[in-house]
């Protein structure tokens, strides 16, 4: 089962190559609006498109095949048990109405065919399936695994052979527990604090007359995850290679090199573009061994490493990811007003709003994915 928010992607009758342009943008007509029940909880005057079997609105046509096949290639020599799931999601990422062709021709629910799953993506039901997920989880009726959104990570790229939000439940706890401790607001600056943090960084990329909005915000955003957090001051060369750590770290768990692989190169190839898993799981340890130090003397012995690494994953997973694609979507909102199914208005005073209504249409993690019964 699944419950999350999928990413939606809006469609223009008068223009069908701006209904097949992936950058989820196109130009309303009021005239046009679809009952909101029909199109799913958030389409007001507008024709959206979510991958579901009951939404009226017809899906753009296929990517062509020759495209498809040169972009699955990689995916289809890679073979293995995972191979089909990594051939349709590479569908998906090509043509996102692919779950939509697909649900057209399966039964009622069943949106979500490279996971072998049903999917949900309706407000009633993401909220009451999620409402349920903890006292499911703690019973052990659902089961989660190496899923980051929809993508399914390798084992063999993580030490203990699963992803902590994988880990069984008992296990879980005691790292969630530690991390919430780092996580609670008393521990972290008040908005003034991140406005002035916000504010020195804009002043530091102004003067160096340099500033690239996802690669610099991100790596800013490193920075301010390792100080306040743990009270690390990264210099920013160190988090641009952590930002390179993180790359590595998700192409090899989506697609890893075969043992050995990397090592067997020529010199005369970029060995920094390709690692080894081996390497990956040397420079998890490393970075691993650097959050130990700083964590509270109050983590038990027994559960520090397990805490390390939790935190490890979230500065690479979670809020390394997930902060800075909302602040690029923050920002792209403002350069794409007129692009947009509604007018943005934004000042000092509804700031918070701009970004939660981003975050809602933009999620950066596409869906909440759980097993129940192998499914």
């Amino acid at each position: 089962d699944m419950g999350g928010a999928q990413s939606c992607k809006h469609s223009d009758d008068d223009d069908d190559d701006d209904s097949d342009d992936s950058s989820g943008s196109g130009r309303s007509d009021d005239s046009s609006a679809i009952a909101q029940e029909e199109q799913g909880s958030d389409a007001i005057g507008a024709k959206w498109f979510w991958g579901h079997a009951d939404s009226k609105e017809q899906a753009p046509p296929d990517v062509p095949d020759l495209k498809l096949g040169a972009a699955t290639l990689p995916f289809r020599c890679a073979g293995g048990s995972d191979s089909d799931f990594y051939q349709d999601f590479a569908k998906y990422v090509l043509c996102p109405h692919y779950l939509d062709k697909q649900a057209e021709g399966s039964a009622s629910g069943k949106g979500c065919p490279f996971l072998g799953g049903t999917a949900y993506v309706r407000h009633a039901d993401v909220t009451r399936l999620l409402s349920q997920v903890p006292a499911d989880h703690a019973a052990g009726t659902i089961e989660r695994g190496n899923e980051l959104g929809y993508l399914l990570l390798a084992d063999a790229s993580f030490p203990s052979g699963s992803l902590g939000l994988g880990n069984p439940a008992d296990v879980h706890r005691a790292q969630r527990r530690w991390i919430e401790h780092l996580l609670h607001p008393s521990r972290l600056p008040g908005r003034a604090q991140w406005v002035d943090e916000a504010k020195s960084f804009l002043a530091s990329m102004r003067q160096a007359r340099s500033f690239k909005l996802r690669k610099s915000a991100a790596t800013w955003w490193q920075q301010m995850q390792w100080k306040h957090v743990l009270g690390i001051a990264l210099t920013q060369q160190e988090a641009a290679d952590f930002m390179k750590f993180q790359s590595q770290w998700l192409q090899s768990s989506l697609l890893s090199a075969p043992a050995g692989f990397a090592d067997a190169l020529p010199a005369s190839l970029p060995h920094e573009k390709i690692w080894g898993l081996s390497r990956l799981l040397r420079e998890q340890a490393a970075y691993r061994e650097r959050i130990l130090g700083a964590l509270p003397q109050a983590v038990p012995e027994e559960h520090r490493g397990l805490v390390a690494q939790g935190v490890l994953e979230m500065f690479v997973f979670a809020g390394g990811l997930s902060v800075p694609l909302t602040m690029h979507c923050a920002v792209a909102v403002l350069f794409t007003n007129h692009l947009l199914p509604s007018p943005v208005r934004v000042d000092e005073s509804n700031v918070e709003a701009l970004v939660y209504e981003v975050t809602r249409l933009f999620p950066a993690v596409q869906g909440f994915c759980f097993w129940r019964d192998g499914e």
